[in-house]
């Protein structure tokens, strides 16, 4: 099915669904958009229950946009209102989401669940508001296929919903260089991007959000190569001290004194934005592992608030111009190697 530029389409029940189970394409313009909405919203196409204001348009007021596993959707110039969630995307389906609106949710605004890696999931260029759960969720439920989430996500303004952008995955984790890139937004609950805690394959994430990246702990899996630039901050998420990161793959920091990687507690409001509390305590998290199959390149990082801060098989360090912790920095056993080179702040 295909929609022409300034369609509009409302939709009467809770329980109505626009089902992509083929292709759905709704391409409008920027002088002519496509608007799918609740039949009680006459903000747009008019007073079509006529009624007057004896009814209003609500979140939920309809089951939203939902893609099937055979289902492919093309949306661009697309106002999507008032349903719930807004634009949903099952296992095997693809979604091309750019240039739209997407308000009023009870839920989220796009969920894509059950994805793995690269499989034609674009969200480019939209602005998505006033949802109850989060703007942008992607997750993959499966247990474990070896397949690691990499949407595509750039561009995107959110406000106003619980999280920005939130990525889940049971066990294979994120991969990508750079693929969630130039988002931005105020007023949600959580500001900042809800990374999965395992990392495969090579994994760049960079500093075009204007979102921390945050994490529940982190997995650095023995066949990833995770590089960190000037200026990255990273987040750890702990509900409970014991959360760290675990690098059994290569994690590598590269960068200057002037623009250091920055590795702490959500709560420490001081480096990138302020997600957190901003009363941070030392311990907050568990610091850095490295693991007998690791390798830790950090050349002018910033470590604050775990405990230990880095620990590691078999280590060495150099050129350390500042040390801050309560205890001593932990080396034992036997495997690969910690070069901590130009560590300019270790905080326990």
């Amino acid at each position: 099915m295909t929609l022409p530029a300034g369609q509009v389409v409302k939709v009467e029940s809770t329980s109505g669904v626009i089902r992509a189970n083929g292709t759905f394409i709704a391409q409008g313009s920027d002088v002519a958009p496509i608007s799918i909405t609740s039949l009680k919203d006459d903000s747009i196409g008019g007073d079509s229950n006529k009624d007057g204001e004896a009814t209003l348009p609500a979140k939920g007021d309809w089951g939203g946009i939902y893609i099937t596993s055979t289902g492919t959707a093309i949306l661009d110039h697309a106002i999507i209102r008032y349903g719930g969630p807004l634009v949903e995307v099952s296992k095997g389906g693809s979604l091309t989401l750019t240039n739209s609106t997407l308000e009023h949710s009870d839920s989220y605004g796009v969920h894509v669940y059950g994805v793995d890696g690269v499989v034609d999931q674009a969200i480019l260029n939209n602005t998505i508001s006033d949802c109850n759960s989060y703007g942008i969720y992607v997750e993959d439920y499966s247990t474990s296929d070896g397949i690691a989430l990499s949407p595509e996500i750039r561009g995107n303004v959110i406000n106003n919903c619980s999280y920005p952008i939130f990525l889940s995955a049971v066990s294979d984790g994120y991969t990508g260089e750079f693929r969630i890139t130039d988002n931005s937004g105020s007023g949600n609950t959580q500001n900042y991007i809800l990374m999965p805690n395992g990392l495969a394959g090579s994994v760049k994430l960079g500093t075009s959000n204007a979102f921390d990246w945050v994490f529940p702990g982190i997995s650095v899996k023995p066949d990833a190569i995770w590089e960190l630039g000037a200026d990255e901050v990273i987040k750890i998420y702990s509900p409970t001290s014991s959360y760290r990161i675990f690098v059994y793959g290569t994690l590598r920091v590269n960068t200057t004194a002037d623009q250091p990687v920055i590795f702490t507690s959500l709560a420490d409001n001081e480096y990138g934005y302020p997600s957190g509390s901003g009363t941070p305590d030392k311990g907050y998290w568990d610091g850095i592992y490295i693991s007998a199959t690791g390798t830790a390149v950090l050349d002018h990082a910033v470590i604050r608030y775990g405990g230990p801060l880095v620990a590691s098989c078999q280590g060495r360090q150099s050129n350390v111009d500042e040390l801050h912790s309560g205890t001593q920095q932990h080396l034992w056993g036997q495997g690969k190697q910690l070069i901590a080179l130009h560590i300019r702040q270790l905080f326990l």
